[in-house]
Parts: structure tokens; sequence; C-alpha cells
């Protein structure tokens, strides 16, 4: 998924998800993926899952 998806997926600015990932690389972002021919980072919907799973507040 592209940063426009995880934005909105999150609920926040897309300025957001690109500063953590220019300024925090080991941020509170789901794990990166790059692709070969693609332009900008990557996240897997199965990555994005988990990591929201792992964040929920009960």
């Amino acid at each position: 998924m592209t940063i426009d998806d995880l934005a909105e997926i999150l609920s926040v600015k897309r300025s957001t998800i690109i500063w953590h990932v220019s300024h925090s690389p080991k941020s509170r972002l789901p794990r990166v993926t790059r692709l070969p021919g693609t332009r900008g980072p990557r996240w897997r919907r199965a990555d994005v899952q988990a990591w929201i799973d792992q964040h929920v507040e009960h």
C-alpha cells in the first residue's frame, strides 16, 4: 500500500507519514517495504494489520 493508503487507514495526514519515514527510520509506523520499479515506500497489508493489532489499546 502507498503513503496515501496508510494515511487513510491510520487517519493521519500524508505529511505525517512522510515525516516519520524520512526522519525516523525506526518510527512508530509499520515496517517499510521498498519494491523495485516503484516510487516511494510501500507497506504490506498484513504488516499494517499486525502493527495495528499490536498497538490497539483494549
